[in-house]
C-alpha cells in the first residue's frame, strides 16, 4: 500500500514537470543530433598490393620477414619525405603517432573458412596473394597520399630486402665455395705428386728389369677377395698418366672457378660496403648498375670466366627486378567520402530514453528540495 502511494506521488511529481521534462528531452536530443551532424566527413582511400604470380609465391615466413622492414617507422619516414613535397611539420606529426599495422592487411590466399572446407593447411602451404592498404581520415589529400606513398613503400621494401639478401648471401656462399675449391685444388696437386712418386718408382723398375718393358699379355686380375694381382710397369705408367691427365683437367676447372669466385667476392665485398648506407630499393639496384659497370669495364673481357661472372650476376639481379619489383603491381583507388551510416531511429530513441531519466530525476531533485524548504 505504501509502494502504490509513493508511486503515486512520483507521477504527479512528473506530471506536474512534464514541461522541464520534455523542453529538456527535445533540447538534449536535438543537440545530440546536431553533434552527430556536424561530425566532418570522412574520406576513404585503398590499394592493393598484387605480389603472387607463376614465378613467386609469398610464403609466411617470407611475409613476417618483409614487415619487419615496411613496419619500420624510421624507414617509412625517410622514404615519405623523399617522394612527399608538403608542410613536414604536419605530415611529421601525422607520421610520429602512425602505426602501419593499423592500415596493411596481407590478404591470404586460403581464408580460415578455405581451410575450414579443406580440413585445414600447414602455414607453409598457405601463401600472401597481395597486401590491402586502406586509411579513413577527415583530411582528404593525407588519405590519398599515404595509401600511394605506402603502396610504393612496400613494394620497395620488398625489392630491397630481396636484392640485399641476394648480394649478401651471394658473397657469403661464393667465400665458402672458394674454400672448397682451395681443399680440392690442394688434394688434386698431392694426388698428382703421389702418382708422379709412383711414376718414378715404376720407371726405376723398368730400368732394372728391361724385359718387363716387353710384357702386355701376362696380366693377372684376381676375382677372388685379397688374391694376387699383378699389372706389369709398362701398363701401370699408362694408368698413371692417365689418371694425371684427369687430375690436371680438373685443376684447370678447379683454377677456372677459382677466378670466378675471387672475382665475385672483389665485387661483392667492395660493394657490400657502400650498400650499407641504402635504405630503399630503387637507390640499391641505382647503386649497383653504376659500381657493376664501372667494376666490369676495367676487366679483360676477353676472358670467358670474366663474361661468365658478368653475365651470371646481371642475369640474377635481373631476375630479381623483374620478380620483386615490375611483376609485383599497385593498384591505388581514388579517394570517396566515407558516409557515416548513423542508425538514427536508435540514436533518438536511446537520446529521449537517457534524457528522460537524467530530467525525471533533475525534476524529482528540485521538486524534494522545495518540500525540504
Amino acid at each position: 500500500m505504501d509502494g502504490e502511494i509513493y508511486l503515486i506521488e512520483l507521477f504527479k511529481v512528473l506530471w506536474k514537470k512534464k514541461i522541464f521534462i520534455i523542453s529538456g528531452m527535445v533540447v538534449f536530443s536535438v543537440l545530440t543530433l546536431i553533434f552527430f551532424l556536424l561530425q566532418p566527413l570522412q574520406y576513404q582511400s585503398s590499394g592493393f598490393l598484387a605480389i603472387a604470380s607463376d614465378s613467386y609465391k609469398m610464403s609466411l615466413p617470407d611475409y613476417k620477414e618483409a614487415s619487419s622492414v615496411f613496419f619500420d617507422k624510421k624507414l617509412f619516414e625517410h622514404y615519405f619525405f623523399s617522394e612527399v613535397k608538403g608542410p613536414k611539420k604536419e605530415w611529421k606529426t601525422f607520421l610520429k603517432q602512425l602505426l602501419l599495422s593499423k592500415y596493411v592487411k596481407p590478404v591470404y590466399a586460403y581464408t580460415k573458412e578455405d581451410q575450414e572446407k579443406i580440413g585445414g593447411l600447414k602455414d607453409m602451404e598457405n601463401y600472401i596473394m597481395g597486401i590491402q592498404i586502406s586509411m579513413k581520415n577527415k583530411d582528404r589529400n593525407l588519405v590519398k597520399t599515404f595509401v600511394t606513398v605506402i603502396g610504393k613503400f612496400i613494394r620497395d621494401s620488398i625489392f630491397y630486402q630481396k636484392l640485399r639478401g641476394f648480394i649478401i648471401s651471394e658473397f657469403d656462399n661464393t667465400e665458402i665455395n672458394l674454400k672448397t675449391l682451395n681443399k680440392e685444388e690442394l688434394s688434386s696437386l698431392f694426388a698428382i705428386s703421389l702418382l708422379n712418386e709412383k711414376k718414378s718408382m715404376l720407371n726405376h723398375i723398368l730400368q732394372k728389369y728391361k724385359n718387363s718393358q716387353k710384357i702386355y699379355e701376362k696380366q693377372i686380375i684376381p676375382i677372388e677377395k685379397n688374391s694376387y694381382q699383378y699389372l706389369s710397369p709398362i701398363v701401370q705408367l699408362i694408368g698413371i698418366e692417365s689418371q694425371i691427365t684427369d687430375l690436371k683437367i680438373k685443376l684447370l676447372k678447379i683454377k677456372r672457378e677459382k677466378k670466378k669466385a675471387e672475382l665475385i667476392i672483389e665485387f661483392l665485398g667492395k660493394f657490400i660496403e657502400h650498400m650499407n648506407n641504402v635504405k630503399r630499393g630503387d637507390q640499391l639496384l641505382k647503386l649497383w648498375n653504376k659500381e657493376f659497370k664501372k667494376f666490369f669495364s676495367n676487366k679483360n673481357k676477353e676472358d670467358s670466366w670474366v663474361r661468365e661472372v658478368e653475365w651470371s650476376l646481371k642475369a640474377s639481379v635481373l631476375d630479381i627486378q623483374d620478380k620483386f619489383y615490375k611483376k609485383i603491381g599497385f593498384f591505388a583507388g581514388g579517394v570517396s567520402v566515407k558516409s557515416q551510416k548513423l542508425p538514427v531511429k536508435k540514436i533518438i530513441i536511446l537520446v529521449l530514453f537517457f534524457s528522460f531519466l537524467l530530467f525525471s530525476f533533475v525534476a524529482l531533485l528540485i521538486e524534494g528540495n522545495k518540500k525540504e524548504k
